[in-house]
């Protein structure tokens, strides 16, 4: 089940994700470029802020997306970026493994596949100043799959990969992401 949460009678904001470990690090697709299999990468926040560093929830960007309130803990989403009609947050390959890509897709007509989407993991309750909720997004390809920066590297730039869950996950903060209005 994919879960979509645009829930309000006027048009919403597209949110954000920043990288737990350096909250100046966001995600957003490598030179903007929206064609399928650009890798999506880490850099500091634009200004103004960019549609390749914006999500969605629902792929509704011309109304204007939906608010970081829509990324629910335990739900599958997929995350629509606004590169691009219909750009989204997937994976090279056909299942999620460690090292696995993540790079601009689209969906099959229009039907997000299995590694097209994220389970959020919010059983760690991290929050930014007590109140923002933080996440792991879990590949669906592979639960045990997570979202994270390549090797920790929190410079502009770096990749965004799938790696197993580390149960020491302090250790690996990148791996947590925050939504943002």
């Amino acid at each position: 089940m994919i879960a979509s949460c645009l829930a309000v009678s006027k048009p919403a904001s597209a949110f954000q994700l920043k990288n737990f470990l350096d909250q100046t690090k966001f995600i957003g697709v490598a030179a903007g470029t929206p064609t399928a299999g650009t890798h999506f990468i880490i850099w500091t926040q634009d200004s103004p802020r960019s549609a390749n560093q914006s999500f969605s929830t629902s792929a509704l960007f011309g109304s204007g997306g939906s608010p970081a309130s829509s990324v629910v803990a335990n739900q599958t989403i997929t995350l629509f970026n606004g590169v691009a009609m219909n750009a989204l947050l997937d994976i090279s390959g056909s299942t999620a493994a460690n090292a696995t890509n993540v790079v601009v897709g689209y969906a099959l007509n229009g039907i997000p596949s299995n590694k097209q989407t994220w389970r959020v993991d919010d059983t760690l309750g991290i929050r930014i100043n007590g109140t923002a909720p933080c996440f792991r997004l879990l590949n669906s390809s592979a639960t045990t799959e997570a979202l994270g920066v390549a090797a920790g590297n929190m410079n502009s730039g770096t990749s965004l990969i799938t790696w197993h869950v580390f149960s020491d996950w302090w250790n690996h903060l990148d791996q947590l992401w925050c939504p943002v209005d």
